[in-house]
């Protein structure tokens, strides 16, 4: 595994990347999700951005009602729940509300007894509406079981769950009179080959053992996986008045006979070239970009593997198709072998069709830096893409994040000298513009210093974007001049070393992040390097994660920057984690790497789906429903914030006029987290008078807390606010919002990079007070500050604090000497606006004393 590391990308997946070859071979179909959904990705055996259902990763939601209830109370969303024992003996418990993504459980069952972590893991997909859930043991099979017995939505719907059924109805098709003996299966006798049957729920796990046992058998021998001896297929029944659902086409086969008619099929065949013109192997995506509705099931892509034993021929509609492979020379599980990224991005398929995926046609992915470099220093490149259909929007297929799946099979990424993908140089084919949807490319390059060498000072790194607009370009060879680069000097805060630093690179077709990660960095001083070839379409976001605590494991806090473009030649200089973190008041990023913010009250059908800036106020009213996204940490930057907080225990409470009227806590870590991020706060139509209060504690030290509590007044008839053209309030985005007049600290405090003050020094505490953002900077503010030195047993008296000309306040204290200390200081500072509204901050261990 390289020392550099693609965000998310993690060893386990190098462990069961093979296994996953397979596996993913059998779901040509799988959908690509929006990319407002990400959470159902196209293989899940391992890594957070792949993972789709495991045994207790299940959404909240309520209320739940019994199966089949669809509606409730007016303006009330009524989620429903099933549970239903798949095939395999496993038991799935699905919940659906409407405006939200379904919520899977995988119950215990025992099903996954003896088995392997990548055959026990499950992979979830939305298919024409309905949700399947299918566990990895049975996806070598998918041939010959019908993918449509772990369709959990229809099953609920025929009536199939637990609750009203005991068996599955299936029908069994042998290939010859002696077959596998299946348990828990009973079946009428054969006619034509053909039987009706049952399967007994209750002895369900043993098929799934079955399954286990000849996929185990079939590793050990080198043999094809997923057939069952003398069984040529077992199909999903028709139960009850319930019609079956279309049937996802799987490779070489057309839709089930008896099926309602749907588009004409054509055959597709797919011929790998390598680079030497001999015959190779392909693994990518087969996308229709005309109509959704041409595609089985409203399936928008097709995952493909050719060459390997993997057929070459398969059955799709008519239309135009995106064909986005990388072509391997040797077996598609070799790592090592030679690659070349080749797109076929418009073919037309009215008739049977053969499309060469020729890797001849391929030119080098190289980057040179005019002013040589003194250290010679590890690179990294990266290529990826962004397919979408003619519909546009949400609806596409990328290399990146959400479809992490395709960058490590496809190998969109070279690591020079590592042993698992030591391909020196990437490559792909120029494409031609396309006429039918988008299609787009960008490569990435990364120099940066060998994070082994722990013990040299840190040397610049050079991150370094190559987008292009609408097709591959016929060269992909750069050459980058220093006055090219923007200089960003970053100072970075901590005890420790940081575990790293990355920066994402965000374009206009794609709201996922193209960003590398950066070696370990050490605290201090530090220079990058940025560039892009068309700076204009290129945003800029970095992140820095520091280090919180390392037993019983390591919990990091991870603050992100803004988004922004660079110009050639900028310098820029910036601080991260200068303590103490407090909350933000930026405006959150309605879409961040790959996922979205869920509105308070259901997201609208019209939010820029394309937009890297869309943002979400940090706190708005429309009516009588506050909706408040304020992010737990900020540091001495307010346009920084922290995303989540999880490894602390917190409480908040919400007081109308006095009266309590919202009150939750989370008493550890691995609970729900509770920030005022995603809070809905009932508001009165009269003016009233509110305070919102939180409080968040670290775990590893309870005496280590935050404390803030926001006192402001707010009304029906509060002015509409201005908001910028990218920022939205609700899920009425027809109707104005009014901004919620809170205040927020930020603190700008001489420390050393170590986050220590001199004890027995004198010592200034240096803040600002401000508005969210968008807001109007808050007049006639005031503030005082007390302190204290023993983690506030006692404190000093509230003193003002001396405002200064740039809107900042400051105070003068005497650090007493270390021994007459805890270690640390602890801060209360309160500030006031000309309006009474008000913020008490209280910051236990606000910063470390040294002697």
């Amino acid at each position: 595994m390289s020392r550099f590391r693609l965000r998310g990308f993690t060893a386990r997946l190098v462990a069961v990347a093979s296994v996953l070859t397979v596996a993913a071979s059998a779901l040509p179909n799988a959908v690509a999700q929006s990319s407002s959904d990400q959470r159902s990705a196209l293989a899940g055996a391992a890594g957070p951005d792949l993972v789709a259902a495991r045994p207790g990763a299940s959404g909240t939601a309520t209320p739940v009602a019994a199966p089949g209830t669809a509606t409730g109370a007016a303006g009330q969303a009524v989620t429903t729940r099933s549970t239903t024992t798949m095939v395999t003996g496993h038991r799935v418990r699905l919940e659906t509300t409407p405006g939200s993504p379904p919520a899977v459980t995988v119950l215990p069952s025992g099903a996954d007894k003896g088995k392997k972590p990548e055959q026990a893991a499950f992979t979830q997909l939305q298919l024409g509406g309905d949700t399947y859930v299918v566990p990895n043991v049975a996806i070598p099979y998918l041939s010959t079981i019908d993918i449509r017995l772990f369709n959990l939505s229809y099953l609920a719907r025929a009536g199939l769950d637990d609750e009203h059924s005991a068996t599955l109805p299936v029908s069994v098709t042998y290939s010859r009179p002696t077959a596998t003996t299946l348990p828990g299966v009973t079946a009428t006798a054969p006619a034509g080959g053909k039987a009706s049957a049952g399967i007994d729920k209750g002895q369900a796990s043993q098929l799934g053992e079955l399954l286990t046992t000849q996929w185990q058998r079939a590793e050990k021998s080198g043999a094809p996986a997923g057939k069952l001896d003398g069984i040529a297929r077992i199909e999903l029944a028709r139960s009850g008045a319930e019609k079956l659902p279309v049937a996802p086409a799987m490779l070489g086969s057309a839709p089930a006979s008896g099926e309602a008619a749907g588009p004409a099929y054509r055959t597709l065949t797919l011929n790998p070239i390598t680079r030497n013109g001999e015959p190779g192997h392909a693994i990518g995506f087969v996308q229709n970009v005309d109509d959704l509705g041409l595609s089985p099931n409203g399936v928008e892509l097709g995952f493909v593997l050719v060459g390997d034993g993997y057929p070459n021929t398969f059955s799709v509609p008519t239309g135009t198709y995106s064909i986005t492979t990388t072509v391997v020379d040797g077996p598609i599980g070799d790592y090592s072998v030679p690659s070349a990224f080749v797109a076929e991005p418009e073919v037309s398929v009215t008739a049977d069709t053969t499309v060469d995926l020729d890797a001849r046609k391929a030119v080098p992915f190289e980057t040179t830096l005019e002013a040589p470099l003194e250290t010679p220093e590890y690179r990294q490149d990266m290529m990826t893409f962004t397919r979408t259909s003619e519909r546009g929007g949400d609806r596409r297929v990328q290399a990146t994040n959400g479809s992490l799946l395709s960058m490590i099979f496809m190998r969109m990424w070279s690591f020079p000298g590592d042993d698992f993908n030591d391909n020196d140089v990437l490559s792909a084919t120029p494409t031609r513009p396309v006429t039918k949807g988008s299609f787009d490319f960008a490569g990435l390059t990364q120099y940066a210093q060998d994070p082994t060498d722990t013990a040299a000072p840190m040397r610049p790194s050079y991150r370094l974007a190559f987008p292009t607009e609408g097709r591959i370009p016929d060269s992909l060879t750069n050459s980058v001049g220093q006055s090219d680069l923007t200089t960003v000097r970053t100072t970075i805060y901590s005890d420790k070393p940081v575990p790293n630093h990355f920066v994402d690179l965000y374009l206009p077709w794609s709201v996922h992040t193209l960003g590398v990660e950066a070696p370990v960095v050490h605290p201090g001083e530090h220079v990058d390097h940025w560039y892009s070839s068309a700076p204009e379409l290129t945003l800029w976001q970095e992140a820095v994660t520091r280090e919180e605590a390392t037993d019983p494991e390591p919990r990091y806090i991870r603050i992100y920057g803004p988004r922004r473009s660079v110009r050639p030649g900028e310098q820029i200089s910036q601080e991260w984690h200068k303590g103490p973190l407090v909350p933000s008041p930026i405006a959150p990023y309605l879409y961040e790497n790959g996922f979205s913010i869920s509105l308070v009250g259901g997201n609208p059908t019209d939010l820029p789906m394309d937009s890297p800036t869309a943002t979400v106020c940090t706190a708005c009213r429309q009516d009588n429903n506050g909706m408040v996204y304020i992010r737990p940490f900020s540091d001495s930057d307010p346009r920084h914030a922290s995303r989540t907080a999880e490894d602390r225990t917190s409480a908040l409470s919400f007081y109308r006029n006095g009266k309590l009227a919202i009150n939750r806590a989370a008493a550890a870590p691995g609970h729900t987290y509770v920030a005022p991020d995603g809070l809905a706060l009932p508001l009165l139509a009269e003016a009233a008078t509110y305070r919102l209060d939180w409080t968040s504690t670290e775990h590893r030290d309870p005496a280590i807390s935050t404390t803030t509590r926001w006192t402001f007044r707010s009304g029906g008839d509060d002015p509409a606010a201005d908001l910028p053209k990218d920022m939205f309030c609700g899920p009425d985005t027809s109707r104005d919002c009014s901004l919620l007049p809170l205040l927020f600290l930020n603190y700008d405090l001489d420390l050393t990079p170590a986050l220590t003050a001199p004890a027995g020094s004198p010592f200034e505490v240096a803040l600002r007070v401000s508005a969210q953002q968008a807001a109007p900077a808050p007049t006639g503010v005031s503030a005082t500050v007390s302190v204290s030195y023993d983690d506030g047993a006692t404190w000093t008296d509230p003193r003002p604090a001396t405002g200064r000309a740039d809107g900042t306040f400051a105070l003068p204290v005497q650090h007493p000497p270390l021994g007459e200390t805890s270690g640390f200081v602890s801060l209360r500072v309160n500030a006031r606006d000309a309006a009474g509204n008000s913020v008490e901050q209280e910051l236990i261990h606000a910063y470390a004393l040294h002697g």
